[in-house]
């Protein structure tokens, strides 16, 4: 019998751009590939993009395709919590937050958090993949996109 063990990463950087210009490339649920260096493909297959309860398939460069649902979104605070409802990871009740705070008029600090319980293999191994090829690189890429304008 395994038992699973509960982990929480976070990942978090200033970009040299306004909250609104970041807010504008994350806001659509499926606008992910445009942004996250990893993504290779996304799709809407439930519900509307901009809407909590909305469900899309992303495809990584790896060929592995994680279906995410859209938890919450607010367009006032910069934030939406999204979950991966299946992966082929050994994850179970995983939900994310990628939230943006202005600094200023040209700065923002983005934060992006995750937690979810690791149900087989070292927790710690699959913590930091996940941070690294996931949050880091995002937030990498989000610094990208929004300066590459």
């Amino acid at each position: 019998m395994s038992s699973s063990k509960r982990v929480e990463i976070e990942s978090s950087g200033v970009i040299d751009a306004p909250v609104e210009a970041l807010w504008d490339l994350v806001s659509d649920f499926s606008n992910v590939v445009r942004w996250h260096p990893d993504v290779t493909e996304c799709r809407i297959v439930s519900g509307s993009s901009a809407e909590a309860g909305a469900e899309r398939i992303v495809r990584l460069r790896n060929g592995m395709a994680i279906r995410e649902r859209l938890v919450a979104i607010s367009p006032e605070h910069h934030f939406y919590t999204y979950s991966v409802i299946q992966s082929p990871l050994p994850i179970r009740n995983h939900r994310s937050t990628v939230r943006f705070t202005a600094l200023n008029t040209s700065q923002t600090q983005a934060h992006w958090s995750a937690q979810f319980e690791v149900i087989e293999g070292d927790p710690n191994i699959l913590a930091d993949g996940v941070k690294a090829g996931v949050l880091d690189l995002g937030i990498d890429g989000l610094r990208r996109a929004a300066t590459s304008k």
